[in-house]
């Protein structure tokens, strides 16, 4: 495949923690895109660097971290902003236009940030737009990598103008988004895998050092409040106990990120029962990928509360609930069907998902066997095997037109 590896290429999104899902993406894309140089535009100091140094030492890697007045975006709403004041409200402005300046093309991945719930994380969100902002106005060709879009709410003419003059497809990980796309952003819009459904072979080159478990084990990532946790303790350390007696398996929790909803939930589910570890996260500080793949490829179960999580289970091929966390609308519900659709037929999704951890574990308690051997089953089946083989090449023929178009839109510049 053509590559970008004599382009300085841009990278903007929501990276700003130690969440698998977010640093994951953006160096799965760099490596699909064969990046050589890269530019990655952060509202963070940490994240994602402390990633990028131990996944892309092969790769030249300039870090921009935009800076934001104190104070300044105090209202709590960013369409209240304009262009101008998000512009001005950037502290070290001339040091991220020389960093826009250097760059090639601009890439924006991510996931899920294009939404009215994101819309509050005003800080956030106004250091991403600087980007975008500049970027438009220095004309650097710019291109989306998978999104889920929506639901935009008040702030679908702000995020529209965002986009404004933006002259490319969105790929998007779920038909809802397809709507939000051509209705209230007017981009034209094209159903994908999710980024990571197919993560890149690169990935292989890190081996897990986790010392195997021995016994059968059902994996769970705790993506739920620890006052949630707190008040159901009695009922956690039940299950934990029923799924040992019962089925044979130990629970094992995996945090996917290091404060939010991450090491401390999964060590304080471990410690309510003596059928239950944890992978603690707390000196690499992240959840590294290749321990991720490895706990979730040698379970024979994994439950979790990141849709992350399934799309990695559903890659690797595991028995996966998803619990969907419908925190605007119907966004969770969509995209986990849709990564569900993406493997399997439509109408699959209720296999594959329940609305809270408690949901999980009562639905599991009597038919564990039976959901399980359903999902292997259609694992298994000619169906997922074509599915996946269709996942690849849509991947790749974006990517490809990816690649084509920026090396076409940089030349007649």
């Amino acid at each position: 495949m053509t590559s970008l590896q004599h382009s300085n290429v841009g990278f903007v999104g929501p990276y700003g923690s130690a969440n698998l899902g977010d640093y994951g993406i953006l160096i799965n894309d760099i490596y699909d895109l064969h990046c050589n140089h890269i530019t990655v535009f952060s509202y963070n100091y940490n994240w994602p660097k402390v990633q990028l140094d131990a996944y892309c030492t092969e790769i030249q890697v300039d870090y921009c971290v935009v800076q934001v007045k104190e104070n300044y975006f105090f209202d709590g709403a960013i369409y209240k902003y304009s262009e101008d004041a998000i512009l001005n409200g950037c502290r070290n402005l001339d040091e991220v236009i020389r960093y826009v300046k250097a760059i090639d093309v601009l890439i924006i991945s991510g996931g899920g940030w294009i939404n009215s719930f994101w819309a509050y994380r005003t800080e956030k969100i106004a250091k991403i737009a600087t980007i975008i902002y500049l970027a438009k106005s220095l004309n650097k060709p710019i291109r989306f990598m998978t999104q889920g879009l929506g639901p935009l709410g008040e702030f679908a003419e702000w995020y529209k103008s965002l986009f404004e003059g933006v002259n490319a497809t969105v790929p998007v990980r779920d038909k809802q988004s397809l709507v939000v796309a051509n209705r209230e952003l007017k981009l034209s819009a094209k159903w994908c895998p999710d980024d990571l459904l197919i993560p890149n072979q690169r990935w292989d080159n890190f081996k897990s050092v986790l010392a195997p478990i021995e016994t059968p084990y059902v994996l769970i990532e705790p993506f739920v409040p620890m006052e949630n946790l707190k008040n159901n303790a009695d009922m956690i350390g039940y299950f934990s106990r029923m799924f040992y007696e019962w089925y044979g398996c130990r629970l094992f929790y995996m945090p996917f990120d290091l404060v939010h909803f991450g090491n401390e939930q999964a060590q304080y589910c471990s410690s309510l029962s003596a059928y239950a570890d944890y992978y603690d996260i707390s000196s690499d500080l992240f959840p590294k990928f290749e321990d991720v793949l490895a706990l979730i490829n040698g379970a024979d179960f994994v439950i979790t509360g990141r849709y992350h999580g399934l799309v990695l289970a559903l890659s690797c091929a595991i028995p996966v609930i998803h619990i969907v966390n419908d925190i605007c609308g119907e966004y969770g519900a969509n995209k986990a069907y849709s990564i569900v659709e993406w493997c399997f037929a439509n109408g699959r999704g209720s296999l594959f998902c329940a609305g809270s951890l408690l949901d999980a574990f009562v639905k599991l308690e009597t038919q564990y066997k039976t959901i399980r051997a359903e999902q292997i089953g259609l694992y298994n089946s000619v169906a997922y095997t074509n599915n996946i083989t269709k996942a690849k090449a849509i991947r790749q023929s974006l990517l490809r037109d990816t690649i084509m178009s920026l090396l076409c839109a940089n030349k007649s510049r």
